[in-house]
């Protein structure tokens, strides 16, 4: 399952990195000298083709990232499901906003930049979602300090593995989302820069995240069955070892 994700976002960002080269070369290179300069060209063939693949693709990586958070958010929280729904909620607001933004900048007069009050608002859902459910799963892995005193050192490797792939990804993937919807939300042409690196850390992340994955070094149901089965044990043999105390 991992293997077909890869497989699809791969291809969203491959798509998207095609024709993003293709329209920066037109607007930087063969078009520099448009009135306005190449931000204005940029604004001005906004619903061409390549430029609308570039915005739709952009999208579909950021959901399919999304995906991933939550997948991992699900399995750290297997025994809390309703932790994972109430997560779900903002995914799906930014899901609505998305294709609501999609539709309008669709529009010959509607762009990703003139529309900042629907764009902002799109970026600071996803940023923020990835922010709580990045704090969550930290949260929860910070519990190996209490779990090193009574688990094998196995165990508390496993947990550093987690808490790496944690600040490998999400951190990459917060970082860069801030510093794109800072000069977005002041319209500064920076963001035009920014806003294709975005789509490249999430790759990344997403990437880095199978990676520890697919080497058995993340955290996994098993474990969390494991640990859920410790616990259980653990307080039954505090709980027997204060009875004979009395």
């Amino acid at each position: 399952a991992l293997l077909i994700y890869l497989c699809i976002i791969f291809s969203f960002l491959k798509t998207f990195t095609i024709c993003n080269i293709f329209v920066k070369m037109r607007s930087f290179v063969d078009f520099r000298d448009y009135p306005g300069g190449p931000v204005a060209y940029m604004q001005a063939i906004h619903v061409s083709p390549p430029v609308a693949t570039v915005t739709v693709t952009a999208f579909f990586v950021n959901y399919l990232t999304d995906i991933l958070l939550l997948y991992r958010c699900f399995v750290v929280f297997r025994d809390k499901i309703w932790v994972v729904c109430l997560l779900f909620l903002p995914f799906l607001g930014t899901m609505g906003l998305g294709f609501t933004l999609v539709g309008t900048v669709s529009h010959p007069t509607k762009s990703i930049w003139n529309t900042i009050n629907m764009g902002l608002p799109y970026f600071i859902i996803s940023s923020t979602s990835n922010v709580i459910v990045t704090t969550l799963i930290a949260t929860c892995l910070l519990q190996r300090q209490q779990i090193n005193a009574i688990c094998p050192q196995s165990y508390g490797r496993v947990y550093l593995t987690a808490g790496a792939v944690l600040i490998e990804s999400c951190a990459l993937n917060t970082i860069v989302s801030a510093s794109f919807m800072i000069p977005y939300g002041i319209s500064d042409s920076l963001s035009y820069l920014v806003v294709s690196v975005c789509t490249q850390v999430q790759f990344i992340a997403s990437c880095l995240v199978i990676y520890r994955i697919a080497k058995k070094q993340a955290w996994s149901t098993r474990l969390t069955e494991q640990l859920s089965t410790l616990a259980v044990n653990v307080d039954t043999i505090v709980t027997s070892g204060v009875g004979v105390v009395e």
